[in-house]
């Protein structure tokens, strides 16, 4: 049996040799959870694969000294 992309869904069992089928990762529409890259995700829509977009950044914009005297404002 082949998925959505002709990929195999089956597995062949070590033991036995025999083939089962199993339902693949694929076999169902692509839905991606983008994380800040708003370029890949505008690539993916193109393609028709639905995005969900979080807006993130790593805090303090990477500013690894700044992002740990920030953590102490926290408490």
């Amino acid at each position: 049996m082949k998925g959505a992309r002709g990929r195999q869904t089956g597995v062949i069992d070590p033991m036995t040799k025999k083939s089962e089928q199993r339902p693949g990762l694929l076999d169902a529409p692509l839905r991606v959870v983008n994380v800040g890259l708003e370029g890949f995700a505008r690539d993916l829509e193109s393609h028709g694969i639905s995005v969900v977009d979080v807006d993130w950044a790593p805090p303090a914009r990477g500013d690894v000294k700044l992002a740990h005297l920030l953590s102490k404002l926290g408490g």
